[in-house]
């Protein structure tokens, strides 16, 4: 089984350093301007900002209290915002506007939600490197890379791991077969393995 470290899929970095911050965290000014228009207020202003940012970076959707809190704050400073308590944050969290805020962000980095069709993409694309790829974690990559190609959210890993397991599995039923099908009885014979009674 694949684990997160052997793939492409996206995270944050453990030690996120001033550069880090400033090159893929800042907010651009038309970013700023956006969320103004599409926001009442600056927990909501900030919430939009910490999203686009984020789904940039990592191609899905997390939770604002779950997103590392320096990223937080410097987004907050870059954008003249005051930084809300982790109770604002929580309130925000279980709120619809967090939820209107996600396809708000879907539309302005025109991102599709991962749905069937995007899942169907998935298994279609490992179906195709099935048997020239070994690696379970190759078939992840090729499937992230594939989604992101065609502007589909990240699905959860879990959901990436599970569909290479799959098809690794049905690439190796159908080699045993193909194998089994083309040897005569004679020849499986001789290579049934023999249990001794010692």
């Amino acid at each position: 089984m694949p684990s997160i470290q052997d793939t492409i899929y996206p995270r944050f970095k453990s030690n996120l350093t001033e550069k880090d911050l400033e090159e893929v965290y800042t907010p651009k000014i038309n970013e700023i301007e956006w969320a103004e228009i599409k926001s009442k207020g600056t927990i909501q202003q900030l919430a939009l900002l910490i999203l686009i940012k984020t789904v940039q970076k990592l191609g899905f959707f997390m939770r604002i209290v779950d997103v590392p809190e320096v990223i937080v704050i410097h987004i907050a400073k870059k954008a003249h915002l005051p930084l809300p308590t982790e109770e604002e944050w929580k309130t925000y969290s279980g709120t619809r506007t967090a939820k209107r805020h996600f396809r708000f962000v879907r539309d302005y980095l025109q991102l599709q939600p991962f749905d069937y069709e995007a899942h169907q993409i998935v298994t279609d694309t490992m179906n195709k490197l099935a048997f020239s790829k070994d690696d379970p974690a190759d078939l992840v990559n090729a499937a992230i890379e594939e989604l992101i190609r065609l502007r589909y959210e990240l699905p959860v890993f879990n959901t990436l791991k599970d569909a290479a397991n799959d098809v690794r599995n049905k690439s190796y039923r159908t080699i045993y077969h193909q194998i089994d099908h083309a040897l005569n009885e004679e020849q499986k014979k001789e290579h049934r393995p023999t249990f001794s009674n010692t």
